[in-house]
């Protein structure tokens, strides 16, 4: 998932959070 973790996770990382783990 790391187009994932190239997008601003601070909008991203909520719907992906389980896919992008890092954060």
């Amino acid at each position: 998932m790391k187009a994932t973790s190239s997008l601003p996770d601070g909008s991203n990382s909520k719907g992906n959070h389980s896919l992008d783990g890092s954060k």
